[in-house]
C-alpha cells in the first residue's frame, strides 16, 4: 500500500495499510512459533483501534473453517456497525516466473468497499527468523460488506 494507485482518501488507505502490517507482522509470529498456521485476522473499530482475532474451533477443523468463522464473526461486526476494516491472513502459493511461490494472503476490505488482496511472499531462515518479499497488491471481489441476498456469491472460498 505505498502508491495511492486507487485514489483512496487518506482515512481509507491508513486503515488499509494498518490492517496489513498488523497482519504481516502477526503472520511472521505464526510462522515461526506455531506448529500450524491456522488463518487467523485483524480489525479496526470504529476509532481506530487494532484488534488481533483468531478462531478458537474444537476438534480437529479443516484450515478452510478458521477461515469461514473468522468471516462471520467480521461480518457480524460490520452488521452491528462496529467496525470500519477488517482483513485476514493464510497461507498460499503465488505465481511467480514459470513457478509458484510459498505466501500469506491477505485480504483487506474497508466499510467505503475498497477490498484488496495481497500476496506476501515469505521464508522462514532459522528458527526465529522469517523474510519477507516484495508484496503484490490487487483489487479483489468484496467478502465483508456485501448485501445478504449476494453473500454467497461474493464468496466463492467459503464452500
Amino acid at each position: 500500500m505505498t502508491d495511492n494507485l486507487w485514489n483512496l482518501d487518506e482515512v481509507t488507505r491508513t486503515d488499509m495499510r494498518l490492517v496489513l502490517a498488523t497482519l504481516k507482522e502477526y503472520s511472521g509470529y505464526a510462522l515461526i512459533d506455531c506448529p500450524v498456521f491456522k488463518p487467523f485476522g485483524a480489525s479496526l473499530d470504529l476509532n481506530g483501534a487494532v484488534r488481533v482475532t483468531v478462531a478458537q474451533l474444537d476438534g480437529q477443523p479443516d484450515l478452510l473453517e478458521y477461515r469461514n468463522v473468522l468471516i462471520r464473526g467480521f461480518r457480524n461486526q460490520a452488521a452491528r456497525g462496529e467496525i470500519r476494516a477488517a482483513g485476514y491472513a493464510e497461507l498460499g502459493r503465488f505465481p511467480e516466473g514459470a513457478g509458484e511461490v510459498d505466501t500469506v494472503l491477505i485480504r483487506i476490505e474497508c466499510r467505503d468497499g475498497v477490498s484488496s488482496l495481497v500476496s506476501v511472499p515469505y521464508s522462514v531462515e532459522g528458527p526465529d527468523k522469517v523474510s519477507f518479499g516484495e508484496s503484490v497488491i490487487m483489487r479483489a471481489e468484496p467478502w465483508l460488506w456485501v448485501e445478504l441476498d449476494h453473500a454467497a456469491r461474493a464468496e466463492p472460498a467459503l464452500q
